[in-house]
């Protein structure tokens, strides 16, 4: 599964190295892009991991997500 979130508070790389950083400590997260510009994160994951899991993640990190 795909998910495309848009985050707040991405400034650099090291923002989107964090974010992922943050999400790989779930089972079930496979990876993901980070789009600066767009400031965009886009996840891509299966079971056992949810959007909620994942969203909590990134605010648990210091972002904020706009759903």
């Amino acid at each position: 599964m795909n998910v495309v979130l848009k985050v707040n508070g991405m400034e650099c790389e090291a923002c989107g190295k964090k974010i992922r950083r943050a999400l790989g400590m779930f089972e079930g997260y496979e990876g993901a892009k980070v789009d600066l510009e767009k400031g965009e994160v886009s996840i891509n994951y299966e079971a056992p991991a949810t959007v909620g899991v994942l969203i909590a993640a990134i605010e648990d990190a210091g972002y904020t997500v706009e759903q």
